[in-house]
């Protein structure tokens, strides 16, 4: 709840929009729609039909927050199906959470409240809650905070070992900037604590994968790019350019380093 909390708080800022006073609203009809086309999905072993029921129960039914969503990050349906068929044990530990996401309202107005005690002439824009393809757990698009559900409502009780099965107990993870550390962890638990906070800087970037791989094993490194999102300050932000490096051992993956 506290990472939910900080995600919005900075997101709501983030949208700059000053006017007069108005209700805050929330709209999480997506989170319904998800878990309707999702039992159908999963009903079915034809791909055919499976592309057509994410179509017909969720895609074509999304609020204007979900389609907002898949425009910042560019999703695509192959995406959303590849997720939703695999992982049958972390979606079952999340959906509680996310079927539960109204009793949360109170407290996260209670928060703009205060911060608008901060800035008088902030309008709360519209929140939405919806489910992505695991790139990021919020963004924003204008007046509309878009929360990615299925990252920024995951916590302690979700079961991601399906998802984390190829990283070593003792991963370390590393982020470079200009050669230098800047940032380090060891550990599976440190890395989905990570992973899971507000200050996590591998999802959500919308990473297109360059040309630029390198396979010297056991070090395999990954050439990506993206641009940042569009600000208030920087209207046409630049592409900018990283690379991945993972370093396997035994099948699994030992550390991760993320150069920016």
């Amino acid at each position: 709840m506290k990472k939910l909390l900080s995600l919005i708080i900075i997101l709501c800022l983030a949208t700059a929009t000053f006017a007069q006073k108005t209700k805050q609203i929330f709209v999480s009809a997506d989170i319904d729609n998800f878990w309707n086309a999702y039992d159908k999905i999963n009903a079915t072993k034809d791909s055919a039909q499976q592309y057509k029921l994410l179509k017909d129960f969720y895609l074509d039914k999304g609020t204007p927050g979900l389609k907002s969503l898949i425009k910042v990050r560019n999703y695509s349906e192959k995406e959303f199906i590849s997720w939703m068929t695999q992982y049958p044990k972390f979606w079952s530990s999340l959906k509680p959470n996310t079927l539960k996401v109204k009793s949360l309202y109170p407290k996260i107005n209670a928060n703009i409240q205060k911060l608008k005690k901060v800035y008088p002439d902030l309008k709360p824009a519209t929140i939405y809650f919806s489910f992505g393809a695991f790139r990021t757990g919020g963004t924003i698009d204008g007046n509309r905070v878009l929360i990615g559900s299925e990252l920024s409502l995951a916590d302690k009780t979700s079961d991601e070992s399906s998802i984390l099965k190829n990283l070593d107990e003792n991963i370390v993870f590393e982020v470079r900037k200009n050669w230098k550390t800047i940032f380090e962890i060891e550990g599976l638990s440190k890395f989905k604590e990570y992973l899971n906070s507000s200050d996590q800087q591998l999802c959500g970037k919308n990473f297109k994968i360059r040309s630029s791989w390198s396979f010297s094993l056991p070090n395999v490194t990954i050439g990506v790019k993206y641009f940042p999102p569009v600000t208030e300050k920087d209207m046409h932000p630049t592409q900018k350019y990283e690379q991945i490096r993972f370093v396997l051992n035994d099948k699994k993956i030992a550390s991760i380093l993320y150069e920016n």
